[in-house]
C-alpha cells in the first residue's frame, strides 16, 4: 500500500477550480459577460488527476462576411442557416460586400436585421 504524499495539494486545487467556476457563473448571471458561451474546454493534468475547465469566450465574435462560411454567418444575430446560404449565394453572384449595409441586397435581410448584427460583422479582411 502506497501512501499519497500530497492530498492537501490536490484538495486545494479542486477547491480553487470550484471557486473559480462559481465566480464565473455569478459574473455571467448578472450579465457582466454578455453572450457568453463555452465552446471548448481546457484539460489540466496534475499528478494523475484530470481537471476539465471550460473556456468562456464572448460570442458570436467578429464575422468577416466576405470570407465567412455558412456556419460562421449563421452565428450572427438574426441570421440562421437559410439566410447564411443566401448571403453566400449573393456574394458569389454579385461580388463582395463593400459595407455591412450592402447585406440588405440579400432577400430576407432588411435594415433592422443589419442593425442587429452590425457590431458583430465586418467587410474588412482580417489582418495577419
Amino acid at each position: 500500500m502506497t501512501a499519497r504524499t500530497q492530498p492537501s495539494r490536490e484538495l486545494g486545487l479542486m477547491i480553487l477550480v470550484a471557486l473559480s467556476l462559481a465566480a464565473i457563473g455569478i459574473v455571467m448571471s448578472i450579465g457582466a459577460i454578455p453572450h457568453a458561451v463555452a465552446p471548448a474546454v481546457t484539460e489540466i493534468i496534475l499528478d494523475d488527476m484530470q481537471i476539465v475547465v471550460p473556456r468562456f469566450v464572448e460570442g458570436p465574435g467578429l464575422v468577416h462576411v466576405n470570407q465567412a462560411d455558412a456556419a460562421e454567418l449563421a452565428r450572427l444575430p438574426g441570421i440562421g442557416s437559410v439566410l447564411a446560404v443566401r448571403i453566400i449565394e449573393d456574394r458569389e453572384a454579385q461580388g463582395l460586400y463593400e459595407s455591412i449595409d450592402d447585406l440588405t441586397r440579400v432577400s430576407g435581410i432588411g435594415p433592422s436585421t443589419v442593425d442587429g448584427f452590425r457590431e458583430h460583422a465586418t467587410t474588412e479582411a482580417p489582418e495577419d
